[in-house]
């Protein structure tokens, strides 16, 4: 973060920026040194913040085109923007791409532009007009309301070193350089920024020594980076708070050996004794540079292996079939018949028989067979037993044979609407299992149950008896 701090008037401006430049190490900040980030272009100023090394690139090309257009600055900020989210794996956490302030004098108003990666697209305008305008880049509205207040009771010289030595930081802080313009002349003042408090520099924790040469050792004792002319260049990772380091990158100079644990990146092109084995293109390794591989998984999806390359396939139980794949009884060579197998002879009754066009076998014993038809003359219909014949298309519709007893019962929608109950000496017909009829081999008798209306009934051949 940086902080450029403005007062627009109706005809002069007054612009000031800091100079110190910073990293970010999980999350944390830490001062590194100073740059230019406010500078004089022909009749501009401008302010530069966010990556050191974007904004540098765009404001260097933009300074080679001669080319004082707004348009032109934002056109080269896109650019360089998506250039470096293809091109780049650097994280930059907090840090913005790239933040840019433009004052100038356009005939006799002072305007302020603002492009910002945050919104690419937008060029932002603002002209002076009669009231002041008190702006910061990298503040608040603490900020700019600390300048308002000290509007008028210092001057900018003072004004700024003020406001500066309060928000100091491991962002803020450095050499402040204030610019003032009007449509007669552009000056430049430099001031050094007092810090209001002890700030954390990156070169913390950086050691040289006679004994471990150059060591860089990040804040939080997980990552750790070693050079010295005895064992080489070392990268290394701790998970125990800097107890025990584990390494990432290692070249032995002694034995010119590298040990590396992680994932390559590779963008151009591999090469073993100046013969290129790996480019990003074609992404695979010449075959004269490989002499024995060890692996776990073989993924050939995407390609074959010849019979020349396979000596004696043992088949177990690791092959599976596509479902396009098939094997012909041409292929098998010394083909076995069945005596072979240890199956049965060819003239046995037992015999099964597959072909195109069905299944022939003898006796066939299954816990479940799904067909479409079964012809009622392959069906044994004096031994058939079932509990349940259910009525084609209406599953909750069925006759069922059952109980103890072997009883009859209709079923409509699941329910039971009809009975006929086998009670050993007679038989009941029931409806809802309520019995309206009952015969008695026996007694040979049939007996009504209930009340019986013969209303609608034509009865003959009745001789009735009173007792």
């Amino acid at each position: 973060m940086s902080l450029c701090v403005i007062i627009l008037e109706r005809d002069r401006i007054f612009i000031a920026g800091d100079s110190r430049t910073s990293i970010e190490l999980d999350g944390e900040k830490f001062a590194v040194g100073e740059c230019n980030k406010i500078i004089k272009v022909d009749d501009m100023v401008i302010f530069r913040s966010g990556s050191e090394p974007i904004t540098r690139h765009i404001l260097d090309e933009f300074i080679k085109s001669k080319s004082s257009s707004m348009e032109k600055l934002q056109q080269l900020t896109k650019k360089h923007i998506q250039r470096f989210k293809d091109e780049s794996t650097i994280d930059l956490g907090s840090t913005r791409h790239a933040e840019f302030i433009v004052a100038r004098v356009e005939g006799i108003i002072p305007v302020i532009y603002n492009i910002s990666s945050a919104n690419p697209d937008n060029l932002k305008r603002i002209e002076g007009e009669v009231s002041t305008m008190f702006m910061s880049i990298g503040g608040d509205e603490q900020t700019n309301a600390m300048v308002e207040s000290l509007n008028g009771v210092l001057d900018n010289i003072g004004l700024f070193q003020q406001v500066y030595n309060a928000h100091s930081s491991e962002t803020i802080g450095g050499t402040m350089i204030q610019y003032y313009l009007d449509e007669d002349k552009l000056i430049e003042y430099h001031s050094p920024i007092i810090d209001s408090r002890p700030i954390k520099y990156a070169s913390d924790a950086v050691h040289l020594d006679v004994t471990n040469g150059l060591v860089i050792t990040r804040s939080d004792n997980k990552t750790k980076a070693t050079f010295n002319a005895t064992d080489g260049l070392r990268f290394q990772t701790s998970s125990d708070n800097g107890s025990t380091w584990h390494d990432s990158l290692y070249y032995n100079v002694n034995t010119k050996n590298m040990t590396f644990d992680g994932d390559m990146n590779i963008r151009g092109s591999l090469k073993l004794n100046g013969s290129e084995v790996l480019t990003a293109d074609k992404a695979k390794i010449q075959g004269d540079y490989i002499d024995k591989i060890k692996i776990g998984q073989l993924d050939v999806s995407e390609g074959r292996i010849t019979t020349a390359m396979i000596e004696t396939l043992e088949v177990g139980r690791n092959v599976i079939m596509s479902p396009n794949a098939s094997i012909t009884w041409e292929q098998v060579v010394n083909q076995p018949n069945a005596a072979q197998l240890g199956g049965l002879m060819i003239n046995s009754t037992r015999l099964t028989h597959i072909d195109a066009d069905g299944v022939y076998t003898g006796t066939l014993q299954a816990d479940q067979i799904i067909a479409g038809k079964i012809k009622a003359e392959h069906i044994d219909t004096t031994n058939l037993a079932a509990q349940k014949i259910y009525q084609q298309s209406y599953p909750s519709n069925y006759a069922k044979i059952g109980g103890q007893f072997g009883d009859f019962e209709l079923n409509y929608n699941g329910i039971n609407y009809f009975t006929i109950y086998n009670g050993i000496d007679h038989v009941s017909f029931k409806h809802f299992d309520n019995e309206y009829l009952k015969f008695s081999g026996a007694a040979n008798t049939a007996v009504a149950v209930g009340k019986w209306d013969f209303s609608n009934a034509v009865v003959t051949g009745i001789h009735a008896t009173f007792a």
